[in-house]
């Protein structure tokens, strides 16, 4: 865990248990509820468009979610990379997802373990430091954020809510998983397939949505997820990226399902 420093609230952060995950991926939950409001040193490591983006939800629950969630991040981001909170380099890559560059060019670096002391992200990225992949997700009195050293992870945590499921099986869910969750009937396997579909199109860096019935993400009694995917959606081919995928079920609070998934672009490669 990074230093601890004045307004931090990474004390707050709770270490998931993922025992068969590789080295240097990490998954952490934040209780947001019990972080309150952020102060005003807390506020102003955020910058001028986030908390512009923050005011765009219209709830208070909302914003506070986006708020706490994001300085949890830059926090542990910041610790990793050795900069101040607020000069962690974050743009919005495809599909709006948080990623790691500058002047909206997105510049990622994996693997590199001796991080250079760096007063802003100007200087970062001249030394040329490695950076982790990332994901981030909140719902309800939750966040998640997950790091990884080596490629890109994907996560989500999804609040299970008393709703009829049955109609939203179809063109969103595969065969497979309609027949896990007894198209919907089960609510518990519903979330807990929705959590590890979300996770996994969140590692391939493809936004939520598009042809989610092209790919399968069942819950194995074991903990993680068996994958099946095809067709191709963007510049991702789901057939290739399934099998260089893995992904798990998280031990989230009850009520709540999550999952995390990493894509080792690597071993896709090496399949082709």
């Amino acid at each position: 865990m990074p230093q601890i420093e004045a307004g931090s609230i990474l004390p707050a952060l709770t270490l998931l248990a993922v025992p068969t995950a590789p080295p240097g991926v990490k998954v952490w939950q934040l209780p947001l509820p019990a972080l309150g409001e952020p102060d005003d040193a807390q506020w102003a490591m955020l910058t001028p468009d986030e908390h512009t983006r923050c005011l765009r939800y219209r709830q208070r629950a909302d914003q506070l979610r986006f708020a706490l969630t994001r300085l949890a991040l830059r926090q542990l981001l910041a610790g990793r990379l050795g900069v101040t909170p607020l000069a962690v380099p974050l743009v919005a890559g495809p599909h709006g997802k948080p990623m790691l560059g500058v002047e909206g060019l997105v510049t990622i670096r994996p693997g590199a373990d001796n991080m250079p002391a760096a007063s802003d992200a100007d200087s970062l990225i001249a030394a040329g430091a490695a950076w982790p992949f990332f994901n981030v997700s909140h719902a309800g009195d939750y966040a998640l954020i997950a790091l990884s050293d080596h490629c890109p992870v994907g996560v989500d945590i999804e609040a299970q809510r008393a709703l009829d499921l049955t109609e939203l099986v179809h063109g969103v869910f595969s065969a497979a998983e309609r027949a896990h969750c007894a198209s919907g009937s089960d609510a518990a396997a519903f979330y807990a397939i929705w959590a590890g579909k979300e996770a996994v199109l969140k590692a391939w860096g493809v936004g939520i949505g598009d042809d989610m019935d092209a790919m399968s993400a069942l819950p194995h009694a074991e903990g993680h997820y068996v994958l099946a995917a095809s067709g191709q959606v963007g510049e991702v081919d789901f057939a290739a990226a399934a099998p260089a995928t893995r992904a798990w079920v998280l031990p989230v609070p009850a009520g709540y399902a999550g999952a995390l998934a990493l894509w080792d672009q690597a071993a896709d490669t090496a399949g082709d």
